[in-house]
């Protein structure tokens, strides 16, 4: 893999990263955070520059982070890359997996870095259509809205203790337009904000906030069962647009009619 930006590689790491950057390998065998078993064949990782990442992750720059390699690779101290990475834990610091790399023998300069970054775009772009395309497909309800208030959910029961709780708020939209379904004028849309594992990468929705939402009903996709609650979500980064992707958005859906 070393040096390649073969883009169906890169169109695949894509898909399965929600963070990419490039970094330097500072220290091998060594965890920048506790709960990482000494044994488990991590190495510690300066970022140098973020590529992609969930907005609560991207002041990295300059951290140090651990990085568990991919299957049947390594790293040396000193080595600089592109990684291609997904979640593992959050806390004290950030531990992420390793799904692909590109190998560089330095810091990346600017025609690189323009290079490596067309690559990536090209790719998640892609990707990131059929992805949304298929969300807009399963979803219930699409509008264009403004978070009007958020407040915790209140729950006549509280759940089992887990660490990958969601901490459930509700958000109460006020419907600008309809793409799809027939909501009222309020909506009480639910979302996690948890900055677990689970779910950093889900929107947190904030009062003010104007955006293009794709809810869906009484999901199935994240979290343990039991910690789930019934009600309209936006748990994908792709469930909320920003408020100028509506004419994207309305095309999108002309499609799948």
């Amino acid at each position: 893999m070393a040096g390649t930006t073969d883009s169906s590689a890169v169109r695949e790491w894509v898909e399965q990263s929600g963070l990419i950057f490039s970094g330097i390998v500072e220290r091998e065998d060594d965890a920048t955070m506790s709960s990482v078993p000494a044994d488990a064949g991590t190495a510690v990782v300066r970022v140098e520059r973020v590529l992609k990442a969930p907005e609560i992750l991207t002041g990295l720059v300059g951290k140090e982070l651990t990085l568990l390699p991919a299957a049947g690779s390594s790293l040396t101290v000193g080595e600089r890359a592109v990684f291609f990475t997904r979640s593992w834990l959050y806390g004290e610091s950030l531990a992420v997996i390793e799904v692909g790399r590109l190998e560089r023998g330095a810091e990346l300069d600017t025609t690189e870095l323009d290079e490596v970054r067309g690559v990536i775009d090209e790719a998640d772009r892609g990707v990131a259509d059929e992805r949304f395309q298929e969300r807009l497909r399963q979803a219930e309800v699409v509008v264009a809205a403004r978070v009007r208030e958020t407040h915790p959910l209140q729950r006549e029961q509280a759940g089992p203790f887990s660490e990958h709780d969601p901490e459930w708020w509700e958000a109460v939209l006020e419907v600008g337009s309809v793409e799809k379904g027939q909501p009222e004028k309020l909506l009480t849309v639910l979302f996690p904000s948890s900055t677990d594992e689970f779910w950093i990468d889900s929107p947190k929705l904030a009062p003010g906030m104007e955006a293009v939402f794709v809810l869906h009903r009484n999901q199935t996709e994240r979290g343990f069962p039991v910690l789930r609650v019934p009600g309209l979500t936006a748990l994908s980064p792709l469930d909320v647009q920003p408020a100028e992707a509506l004419p994207r958005v309305r095309t999108m859906l002309d499609g799948i009619r």
